[in-house]
């Protein structure tokens, strides 16, 4: 089972096709958010072969689409806990919990991860074709996974903790909608590599988070 990572964590690469149509403000950052959709989109690229993964977390339900070697596999679960706290102070947390169960040779198997993060946050400047305020880059300073794993009745657990210095785990997010009760992120990386002996690759990674209050 794979582990699904729902919180803000890598470095992005923002494409200069993403414009913004959101520009924001502390004021409208701040708050207590609720995850309402979390959806992306990536491909691996190496030796002619790409694999692909397709995450669609949406009204609390979890569906996972990747392919590999011509081999497309679907997984499918729920997303609980999922609360988003930003403040005009400049720092961020989130809490996530993830619940997914499979069959393994008879036995009924559910991975339940409760994903924690927080960190600090700011806009950019202004360049090229976006305005002040019309990115935002999450710094992520701690991390921590809770995984449960219960097999026939018997529960296993494993706590892990990252720490980070500041700008060493960050996300840079383009605002394409900054409204009282919602927010919408999107994040796109795109990177190419060419090995010693000539072979090329590359990744990509297309998020889209939409931040709801009720």
């Amino acid at each position: 089972m794979k582990k699904v990572i729902l919180f803000v964590a890598g470095a992005a690469l923002i494409t200069g096709s993403m414009v913004s149509c959101g520009k924001s403000s502390k004021g409208k950052m701040d708050g207590e958010w609720k995850i309402d959709s979390w959806i992306s989109e990536s491909t691996d690229t190496w030796g002619g072969t790409t694999d692909s993964e397709k995450i669609n977390a949406t009204g609390g339900a979890i569906t996972i689409t990747s392919t590999s070697a011509g081999t497309t596999t679907t997984q499918t679960g729920t997303f609980t806990n999922s609360t988003y706290t930003i403040s005009k102070d400049g720092t961020w947390s989130n809490a996530i919990t993830t619940t997914f169960t499979e069959t393994v040779w008879g036995t009924v198997v559910t991975y339940n991860t409760t994903m924690t993060a927080s960190g600090t946050w700011d806009f950019l400047t202004g360049v090229g074709e976006f305005k002040k305020n019309e990115r935002v880059v999450f710094n992520t300073l701690s991390s921590t996974n809770t995984d449960i794993t219960t097999t026939g009745g018997t529960s296993t657990t494993n706590t892990s903790t990252d720490t980070y210095n500041e700008g060493e785990n960050s996300q840079v997010f383009v605002i394409t909608e900054s409204k009282k009760k919602s927010l919408i992120l999107n994040s796109v990386q795109d990177n190419n590599y060419t090995s010693s002996g000539g072979s090329t690759g590359g990744s990509t990674n297309n998020t889209t988070i939409t931040l709801i209050q009720e």
